[in-house]
């Protein structure tokens, strides 16, 4: 512990005591030590209760901004500074309420929105209303109670538990790598509250060990180069881009290959299970459906019994992605040019994009045999 150095980070401590000379005391000897390259900042707070309201008050939901500090003739633009700064280091959204909104236009943004003062408070309330609709403060709130809740389970509940294991790791900078991909992957679960804070009630979670459709997709995808699992309208066509993503890194404007192979699909629409399934909805037929309903089932996961089950794999709906199935008889070879220039509606995630290839180098690798006489089989018995 260093005191006195000048650092620029601080730790902010709040420090909950009702007896005044602790407070001073502890403040006093701990206010500007240096850890881990930052100062403590130190803040007494006489009551629980209090703290409970200031570590609450700190949680910005929207921020309503002034632009130009006074005199207005000045073009002191204190708020625009001010949100420049909140940009580096928190995030809510911003309403700009200023009696100058053209010279604040360059600020406009997706999350900040710029009302005048001559427009009244019934425009601002409107400005407001329309963050709320479009579900950004909720869904913030919604993401950082969620990283942070699970953040703290994480080092209560995991890494304490199995200090054993990590306590000799500790010394490596492969220690934080390890707890980072770790918790990385438990922040996909338990998704049920999360949706509950941002959207209300009524939004099922998917059932244990399944997934929601969504996780069969990034969207938009990463980077510039093609890969493989993109999902991608060529001529009109929905292909599924079959080829090794290794061959398709663009270096100096080219990559490996000229062409790569894609595979068509069928819209779901298409099929002769989705068509039964409709006519029974239509006739209300509960017979209908339930036979039609177990086709479908099959369908979604890859089991069907009436055609080659390995031909075909589905792709289910989200967003603006249909349900399809990728056909692997459907075949083309695009230009990678002319794939890196067609809409990317998404790349199909690991490992739901690796199971599409595997089931595509199965297919292909069928070998045909005669079938065995059944009849001398069972004699032989």
């Amino acid at each position: 512990m260093i005191k006195g150095q000048p650092m620029t980070d601080s730790w902010r401590i709040v420090y909950v005591e009702d007896e005044e000379k602790y407070r001073e005391q502890v403040k006093e000897y701990l206010e500007g030590a240096t850890f881990s390259h930052g100062q403590l900042s130190v803040l007494p707070v006489a009551s629980f209760a209090e703290a409970r309201s200031l570590l609450a008050d700190r949680k910005v939901d929207l921020l309503i901004l002034d632009v130009f500090d006074a005199p207005i003739e000045s073009h002191d633009d204190a708020g625009l500074k001010l949100l420049e700064l909140w940009k580096e280091t928190g995030f809510s959204p911003v309403v700009l309420y200023t009696a100058l909104p053209k010279d604040a236009l360059d600020a406009a943004a997706p999350f900040v929105d710029i009302v005048g003062k001559d427009a009244g408070v019934t425009e601002l309330l409107a400005a407001i209303g329309r963050l709320f609709d479009g579900r950004v403060p909720q869904t913030h709130r919604a993401i950082a109670e969620h990283i942070e809740g699970s953040l703290r389970k994480y080092m209560w509940n995991f890494v304490s538990a199995n200090w054993e294991h990590f306590k000799d790791l500790t010394m490596q900078p492969e220690f934080l790598r390890l707890l980072l991909a770790r918790l990385a992957s438990e922040l996909g679960n338990n998704l049920q509250p999360v949706l509950e804070r941002a959207y209300g009630a009524g939004h099922k979670d998917p059932a244990p060990h399944a997934v929601h459709p969504a996780a069969y997709y990034i969207k938009p995808p990463v980077g510039t180069d093609a890969l493989m699992g993109d999902l991608r309208m060529v001529e009109g066509q929905l292909l599924f881009v079959l080829w090794p993503s290794c061959d398709m890194v663009m270096r100096d404007e080219a990559c490996k290959v000229d062409s790569v192979l894609c595979a068509r699909t069928i819209k779901l629409e298409e099929t002769d299970e989705f068509r039964a399934w409709n006519t029974a909805i239509t006739e209300k037929s509960e017979e209908k459906k339930k036979k039609a309903k177990k086709s479908l089932d099959r369908l979604f996961r890859n089991q069907r019994t009436d055609v080659q089950s390995e031909r075909y794999h589905f792709l289910p709906k989200v967003w603006d992605i249909p349900a399809a199935l990728v056909d692997f008889a459907d075949l083309r070879h695009v230009p990678v040019k002319e794939l890196l220039s067609a809409r990317c509606l998404a790349t199909v995630a690991s490992p739901f994009a690796e199971s599409v290839s595997a089931r595509f180098l199965r297919y292909i690798a069928r070998i045909g045999t005669p079938d065995l006489d059944m009849d001398i089989v069972i004699a032989s018995l």
